[in-house]
């Protein structure tokens, strides 16, 4: 009686340990599915947020204006639609000996105090002066600057170069477009056009602004008014 219960007593361990074994096994081939259907679901759901995140960034892709001078000048340029701009529809200046066009874009709009224009927060301006004739043309070009993008503007190669001093202190202008080697004979800083006319072209940050302004990140703005110099065209 000994033996035989010893015989079942050991049979029934054996029947324990295959069954953990059995459980173990059962297990490991549970979870590595599981693993497998959860990294699949991870997979899914970050493929479908880089989808949504491309939407969005389609949805809100900068609108664009063009705008071309009256002058004849053949001068063109693109800005945001959310940059404020009062597009000239005749020149401020237009005698038989000089002729001038100051066309000037902010990244938020100002508001007219006591006569002046007036911006409340930190913002960035873009100033395009157009001339022919007899003007001083002093101008010099941006000094200590670095150079931001080389591009033509007509038979014209250009750089634009920006001042990263002259934009922590805000002092005018922080960027500019100046020649390339040889410049116009107005100097550096004066871009040829058709007719005779030339384009001084600067952006800086600050214009007009408030005593009591709100402060502001403009980093946004600094890159849009990169991107509204660098559109700088000649049109045929």
């Amino acid at each position: 009686m000994a033996k035989s219960s010893q015989k079942q007593i050991k049979s029934m361990y054996i029947i324990i340990v295959i069954v953990l074994i059995l459980g173990v096994a059962l297990s490991a081939v549970f979870i590595g599915n599981f693993t497998k259907q959860d990294q699949a679901i991870k997979v899914s759901n970050s493929n479908s947020k880089m989808e949504t995140k491309t939407e969005i960034k389609m949805e809100t892709k900068m609108e664009l204006k063009t705008y071309t001078s009256i002058s004849g000048s053949g001068l063109t340029f693109d800005y945001p639609s959310s940059w404020s701009f009062k597009e000239p529809t005749e020149q401020q200046i237009s005698r038989e000996d000089s002729k001038a066009t100051l066309m000037v874009l902010y990244s938020h709009e100002p508001s007219v105090v006591d006569g002046k224009g007036s911006i409340s927060t930190s913002n960035v301006c873009v100033t395009f002066n157009e001339m022919q004739g007899n003007w001083p043309f002093r101008s010099q070009p941006l000094g200590n600057s670095d150079k931001i993008a080389d591009f033509t503007v007509g038979q014209n190669a250009v750089s634009l170069v920006e001042s990263k001093k002259n934009l922590e202190t805000s002092t005018r202008p922080a960027m500019q477009i100046v020649n390339q080697g040889t410049s116009s004979k107005h100097g550096g800083s004066y871009i040829a056009l058709n007719e005779d006319y030339f384009l001084l072209a600067t952006a800086s940050k600050d214009c007009f602004i408030s005593d009591n302004a709100k402060k502001i990140d403009v980093t946004p703005e600094i890159e849009e008014a990169h991107e509204i110099l660098k559109s700088v065209r000649i049109k045929e």
